[in-house]
C-alpha cells in the first residue's frame, strides 16, 4: 500500500516506512517478516478479530510490536487490518484507548 521504494506497487513515500492492508477470511494465517533491524510494527484492526502471535485483537484495537523479526497473524473472523512498519529508534510509543462514547472516526 505504501513503501519507501519507488519500484514497489502502491504509493511511494519519503520515509523509511511500509503500510500494508490485510483482508483475511476466517482461519487464514500469515507470517509478516520485519524488513530490517530497528523497525517495529503497529497493527490496527479496522474490522473483525485477529490474533497477533498470542495477543487477540478486536475491531478498532491497536497493537505495537518491536524487538522481533516476524509476527504471526491469524484471522479469527473475516478481518481487515492495517500493518504499519516504522523505525523504532528515538521513538516513544503511547497507546491509549479511545473513550467509549467516541465512535465517529
Amino acid at each position: 500500500m505504501l513503501s519507501p521504494n519507488p519500484s514497489d506497487a502502491g504509493v511511494w513515500n519519503y520515509q523509511n516506512a511500509w503500510f500494508h492492508i490485510g483482508k483475511f477470511d476466517k482461519g487464514i494465517t500469515a507470517d509478516y517478516k520485519i524488513k530490517s533491524k530497528g523497525k517495529g510494527v503497529y497493527v490496527f484492526v479496522v474490522n473483525g478479530n485477529i490474533t497477533i502471535d498470542y495477543q487477540q485483537l478486536n475491531t478498532r484495537d491497536g497493537f505495537g510490536i518491536w524487538n522481533t523479526e516476524k509476527i504471526l497473524i491469524r484471522a479469527d473472523d473475516n478481518a481487515e487490518f492495517l500493518v504499519m512498519e516504522v523505525p523504532m529508534n528515538n521513538y516513544r510509543i503511547i497507546i491509549m484507548p479511545l473513550p467509549a462514547e467516541q465512535t465517529d472516526l
